[in-house]
């Protein structure tokens, strides 16, 4: 039973290096995003006045 919760310590360690890639490359994706809609919405206020 002690080698039961000592493997699943070891389990989540693994993803957090796994999953701290895929946020980069989320980021990433995320970040063009919000700046393509600041520069639609920005220019679409700018173009109506």
């Amino acid at each position: 039973p002690s080698t039961v919760p000592e493997n699943p310590t070891t389990v989540p360690e693994i993803p957090p290096t796994s999953t701290e890639a895929l946020p980069s490359s989320h980021t990433s994706i995320v970040l063009p995003l919000p700046k393509t809609t600041s520069t639609v919405q920005a220019r679409i206020p700018t173009s109506h006045p």
